[in-house]
């Protein structure tokens, strides 16, 4: 009995052993595990994939504020405002008129002359000081274009020549400002009504007298838009700054010491009044006789200030540019 349970211990033993554990007296048998070798890594180049780029995120911008819609034109600035394309298509720059292309298409002319006569004067009662102003002197342009245009090319006369007046001149054309009649809300005027006692007399602005048009070299510039109530004082604050800086209206020689004035502050009785009512102070160049200290405290406002400070603090003499009658006609 006891070779048997010998016999069975060695054969336990044997196959403990066979299995790769050891006996360790009572205590249990515990099998260890071993770490595994690591599989060397391969480093194989490829390409990474890209991934889609996200986009940054960005601070977030103030939502910008809608542009106000400009206001409405009033009724009296859409109808002055119908004028514009005559002055933007016949007229340069320089206020130079192209007569000959205006004669061939003179319907849109005749259009606005009758556009003119058919103003109500209960519509026009309606409307701003400024718009009425803006009115009259499209009026006073759009009449002048007309006469010029009824009259091209203009046929020189004998005895205005021996004036030495140009050959191209409305000198030529008989009672320019007189004796031409305009409709207007139901009456007649002439330019010179128009401009004397509508304009001047009736506004007392001194500044339309740089914006009514002679059709003439030494007169004011035409404008290529026409004058709205709302943009009134700028345009004829423009007028008089492109008119001044014309040598046939202003001039400095201090050589001379000397200054040059445009006829247009002594041509009439009435522009003089209204220079005068205007500009008339007596706080500047108080040496010079009113109608040139009139002219002189206008004309500071709209040069350089190199050519202001010169007529403030120096001593010249006044005197008035001969008048050029020349038709402002665009060279052909």
């Amino acid at each position: 009995m006891k070779e048997l349970l010998k016999i069975t211990m060695i054969l336990a033993v044997v196959f403990c052993m066979a299995a790769g554990c050891e006996p360790d007296g009572d205590k249990k048998i515990e099998i260890l595990s071993q770490p595994q070798q690591q599989a060397p890594v391969v480093e194989i180049n490829e390409p990474a994939a890209t991934q889609p780029e996200l986009p940054v995120p960005q601070p977030r911008e103030r939502q910008e504020k809608q542009p106000k819609a400009p206001p409405a034109m009033s009724r009296a600035d859409e109808f002055n405002s119908t004028f514009s394309p005559i002055f933007e298509s016949y007229v340069d720059d320089n206020g130079f008129v192209n007569y000959a292309k205006l004669r061939r298409r003179r319907v849109v002319l005749n259009n606005a002359v009758d556009r003119l006569s058919n103003v109500k004067q209960t519509e026009y009662d309606k409307w701003l000081r400024k718009e009425k102003i803006a009115f009259w002197i499209n009026a006073y342009n759009i009449f002048t274009l007309k006469i010029v245009i009824d009259n091209y090319p203009i046929k020189p006369l004998r005895y205005k020549i021996l004036f030495n007046y140009p050959v191209n001149s409305i000198a030529h054309i008989s009672d320019f400002w007189t004796k031409n009649y305009f409709n207007v809300m139901g009456r007649q005027y002439t330019l010179r009504e128009i401009e004397r006692d509508v304009l001047l007399k009736g506004f007392g602005e001194a500044r339309i007298c740089f914006a009514v048009f002679y059709a003439t070299r030494s007169g004011a510039p035409l404008r290529n838009e026409a004058f709205l109530g709302e943009k009134l004082d700028e345009q004829l604050d423009e007028q008089a700054e492109k008119f001044f800086a014309n040598n046939l209206a202003f001039k400095i020689d201090p050589a001379e010491a000397t200054v040059y004035l445009s006829t247009i502050f002594s041509i009439f009785d009435w522009h003089k009044d209204v220079f005068l009512n205007q500009y008339g102070t007596d706080k500047n160049f108080r040496q010079q006789k009113p109608i040139d200290r009139a002219a002189l405290n206008c004309i500071k406002n709209y040069i350089s200030e190199a050519d202001a400070d010169y007529l403030l603090k120096q001593k010249y003499t006044v005197k008035y540019i001969k008048y050029d009658w020349t038709l402002n006609e665009q060279r052909k």
